[in-house]
């Protein structure tokens, strides 16, 4: 959602750089922080046929495992952060786009109950597709079964038995 113009501005202090290059250069690897919800909207909507359909969060929760595990393979301490807090000042954006994946929602909704002959663009399932708390907390249970506890913070308003309270 970022601010409006902000980027184009910015793009000529930007470099990339490849995290596994910059981990290699350390000895001790590097620490980096990884906002949870953006993994989150590219797994949900990379496997939203899987979500939609098949009501299959696994599938997203394993994604989000096998980047920690490519994080940690490159040399880099990964803290997931999943503080769920959605700024004031993008309520109306907010507001609009789930109104716009309610539309959407229902419209797939539409082409699944024709049958299996129904095809449905995958953009349409994309937008279609949210990221909730159930989700939130189903890859967070994941996270933690598969013991990534302590690379994990969680917003103060979300507790799970398996971390520290922050």
């Amino acid at each position: 959602m970022g601010r409006p113009g902000l980027l184009p501005i910015c793009r000529w202090w930007r470099v990339r750089r490849s995290l596994r290059h910059l981990a290699q250069k350390d000895p001790a690897g590097i620490t980096i922080a990884v906002d949870g919800h953006v993994l989150l909207h590219e797994f949900v909507a990379k496997y939203a046929h899987d979500v939609l359909v098949g009501d299959n969060l696994d599938v997203v929760a394993s994604a989000v495992l096998e980047r920690c595990r490519r994080y940690m393979a490159w040399g880099c301490a990964a803290t997931l952060d999943f503080d769920g807090k959605k700024p004031l000042g993008k309520a109306l954006t907010t507001e609009a786009r789930a109104a716009q994946r309610l539309k959407h929602l229902a419209e797939a909704e539409r082409l699944l109950g024709l049958g299996e002959e129904a095809e449905i663009d995958r953009s349409l399932l994309r937008s279609a597709v949210a990221v909730d708390e159930k989700l939130g907390m189903h890859v967070i249970d994941h996270l933690v079964t598969h013991g990534w506890t302590r690379y994990m913070s969680l917003h103060a308003g979300h507790h799970h038995a398996g971390l520290p309270a922050r």
